[in-house]
């Protein structure tokens, strides 16, 4: 009997296994090749789409390693963008990264998988920066999504950054950190603004705002949360030149951005729209998008709060996040 059911267990293993996917690829998009990662337990179910951060943060280390749960719900395809992780190539024009090539990259991709994998539609998930390509594909290529969920959602990019400096400086104020006033202050007047010069007094303020509580929740930070990550695939990153890739997206792609008005194009959609806000996010401040929120029409609309998260809740409460997508994955 024990020999029996020890071979029904090898059985079943196998054709768990048999079923699902764990791959590392590479595909051609708008003529460049680039990095994709697909996971998932079981083929049969529904397709989601990541879009992640930056622009030029690749994430599929850490939802990999916080959130593999989505895994068993979806096949997970995490897609690093062009310029970003493993799609970073030096060699290539940095003329390359507009938002509307990306948008254009993004929409190729969707169109393989569902070709592959024999979908009508497929999930969206974008976080931060990747919320402006989602919202941009979910009220461009309605036809192709079951729904669209934005993470730390970005509406409006100097409004973003005007309320961002002034709870920061605030902060510093209270806190009565002469440096941090005196940097701080010296934004005042240009901020946010393009070209060179723009980005370092993002980074500028960036730094403070990481100091001060407005990208996590309570003592999260960059460090400890990339201390979370545990995952095969962290070897073929260690050479990825990923720290390059990211400072180029957000060199060329910041003064483009800054232009950004979604609560202007981008108030009607034709599928179901979710926001998932942090209540400690002043990298994104969850007011803007709250009200943004408001805007939108929608056939369906929802909007959670993670009350012990900030900008990267995926990570920070990644029970709770998970939770909410397996319910989502219903709606297939």
């Amino acid at each position: 009997m024990r020999a029996i059911c020890l071979f029904i267990g090898l059985f079943l293993a196998k054709l768990a296994w048999a079923s699902g996917i764990s791959s590392m690829e590479r595909v051609r998009l708008g003529g460049v090749e680039q990095a994709i990662g697909i996971h998932g337990e079981d083929t049969s179910k529904p397709l989601l789409l990541i879009l992640h951060g930056g622009p030029g943060f690749s994430e599929l280390l850490l939802f990999r390693s916080y959130n593999r749960g989505l895994e068993r719900d979806f096949v997970v395809v995490n897609w690093d963008q062009r310029g970003a992780g493993l799609s970073f190539d030096p060699q290539a024009p940095a003329s390359s990264l507009r938002i509307g090539q990306i948008e254009a990259d993004a929409h190729e991709l969707v169109t393989l998988l569902k070709q592959r994998f024999g979908r009508k539609k497929i999930f969206l998930l974008g976080h931060s920066w990747g919320t402006v390509l989602g919202t941009m594909l979910a009220r461009d290529y309605p036809e192709d999504f079951y729904a669209y969920v934005g993470v730390g959602q970005v509406a409006n990019l100097i409004e973003n950054e005007k309320v961002s400096l002034a709870y920061v400086l605030d902060k510093a104020r209270q806190d009565k950190n002469a440096q941090a006033i005196r940097e701080l202050e010296g934004l005042q007047g240009r901020y946010p603004s393009g070209g060179k010069q723009g980005v370092e007094d993002l980074k500028t303020q960036r730094n403070w705002l990481l100091r001060y509580g407005g990208v996590f929740y309570g003592g999260m930070n960059y460090r400890k949360m990339f201390e979370g990550v545990h995952t095969e695939e962290e070897a073929l990153y260690r050479d990825a030149q990923s720290d390059k890739g990211e400072a180029l997206s957000l060199a060329t792609l910041w003064p483009e951005l800054l232009q950004l008005d979604l609560t202007r194009t981008a108030r009607t959609f034709q599928v179901p729209v979710y926001f998932l806000l942090g209540r400690a996010d002043f990298n994104a401040p969850w007011q803007i998008a709250r009200n943004y929120f408001d805007q939108i029409e929608a056939p369906h609309k929802a909007l959670v709060m993670f009350e012990r998260s900030g900008h990267f809740i995926p990570f920070e409460e990644p029970a709770k996040f998970n939770q909410f997508m397996h319910g989502l994955s219903a709606l297939d």
